[in-house]
């Protein structure tokens, strides 16, 4: 199980600062489908218990292209539009194209208050410019808090 501290105090799913008020121990693979897994450490994080998105709208829903945060990283398959703030899939085609939407999908990443909370920290962020790749795509913005965590407030 991931803690709080090697998930640098974020929801690693939709990245958003968390501490043990707003948190939840969740189970990747759903503990009702997959009994046998319920206390694997490869299927526990701490993720936000926000309404409507990350845990509380995957509930039980799965599929085993769902991207798992503790045995994948999720920056192969995921980037940011920094014009929209919402979540992307990093390929057009193929397996990680469709591990990437899936995993979206289920999570809600694209939220409607959630895109609007990236797009307003990124736009609104005078470090913003300094972060981006050269192909113009926002790297993560949990990289970019802790980067910044001195100069920056969070999302």
């Amino acid at each position: 199980m991931l803690s709080f501290e090697e998930q640098e105090l974020c929801c690693p799913y939709c990245e958003i600062e968390i501490d043990v008020d707003t948190s939840e121990t969740e189970h990747i693979k759903p503990k009702d489908i997959f009994p046998n897994e319920f206390q694997d450490f490869n299927n526990l994080i701490v993720a936000c218990k926000s309404s409507k998105r990350c845990g509380n709208s995957k509930g039980s829903q799965w599929s085993s292209d769902f991207i798992n945060p503790v045995l994948e990283n999720p920056q192969d398959f995921l980037t940011y539009d920094i014009k929209t703030g919402e979540v992307r899939p990093k390929n057009s085609i193929g397996t990680d194209y469709e591990k990437a939407k899936v995993t979206i999908d289920i999570l809600n990443l694209n939220d409607k208050r959630l895109a609007e909370a990236r797009k307003n920290f990124i736009l609104g962020n005078k470090y913003s410019i300094d972060y981006l790749e050269p192909e113009g795509e926002f790297r993560t913005l949990k990289e970019f808090m802790i980067d910044n965590k001195d100069s920056i407030t969070s999302v």
